[in-house]
């Protein structure tokens, strides 16, 4: 492997930082919602019963059933 060394660079050729104050076009302005749950739909508390669809079916419903604990949720 070749590798690659950064070269020292000497004392007199070092940067130093500038303090100064940041404009006002480049501050991040954070603003929080006042309701942000407020456009959210209702979820149901009781869901509908099992429906088969293309990639879930009964039989692997069932399979996954078998496999995991029935306490759960």
């Amino acid at each position: 492997y070749a590798t690659a060394k950064k070269r020292y660079r000497p004392v007199h050729r070092r940067t130093t930082p500038v303090l100064t104050t940041l404009p006002e076009k480049f501050r991040v302005i954070c603003h929080f919602p006042t309701g942000p749950l407020k456009g959210i739909p209702q979820l149901n508390p009781v869901p509908p019963l099992f429906t088969p669809t293309g990639q879930y079916t009964q039989e692997r419903k069932e399979i996954i059933n078998s496999v995991h604990d029935h306490t759960f949720l």
